[in-house]
C-alpha cells in the first residue's frame, strides 16, 4: 500500500537481522538510517507495484472494516494518504509501527483531521514506537 497506484522502488537487503526484520523501505519512507549505511549494507533495489488503500477497498467493494493493521517500516504516511476516503467513510481502528518522530507527526498530521484520537501503546528503545488511532 503506498499514496498512489503504480511502482515504486522497494530497497532491500539480503541480510535479515535476528531473523525479525531485513530494514526494507519503500520511495519516500522516513528511514531510520542515514543513505550511506544502507548502501555499505548491500540494500539494492527493485521496482515493485503499489496501490492504494482507497482503490483497494473499491475494487474489492469492501464496506466494513473493523481494523487496519500498519507495519511498513517508515512508509506509514504513504499508506494512511492513500487511504484517507476510506478512513473517512469507514473509520477504521488504525494498528501503526512508527519508525520516527518526522514520521509520528505526519501521521498525527494526517489522522488528527480525520477526528481519531492517537495513544501510545509501546514505546521501543530505538525511537519507534506503536500506536492505536481511534475514531472518535
Amino acid at each position: 500500500m503506498s499514496d498512489s497506484q503504480g511502482t515504486a522502488a522497494f530497497n532491500f537487503s539480503q541480510n535479515i537481522d535476528n531473523s525479525t526484520s531485513f530494514g526494507g523501505y519503500i520511495e519516500g519512507s522516513y528511514k531510520s538510517l542515514s543513505d550511506d549505511v544502507y548502501e555499505k549494507a548491500g540494500f539494492t533495489s527493485m521496482e515493485v507495484k503499489v496501490d492504494t488503500l482507497d482503490n483497494f477497498v473499491t475494487e474489492k467493494k469492501i464496506t466494513n472494516l473493523k481494523l487496519i493493521k500498519i507495519d511498513v517500516e517508515g512508509a506509514e504516511h504513504k499508506v494512511l494518504e492513500g487511504g484517507r476516503k476510506t478512513l473517512e467513510s469507514l473509520k477504521p481502528i488504525i494498528l501503526v509501527e512508527i519508525h520516527s518522530v518526522s514520521a509520528m507527526l505526519y501521521v498525527a498530521m494526517i489522522l488528527f483531521p480525520l477526528n481519531y484520537e492517537l495513544n501510545i501503546l509501546e514505546e521501543a528503545q530505538d525511537s519507534r514506537c506503536f500506536i492505536s488511532a481511534t475514531p472518535k
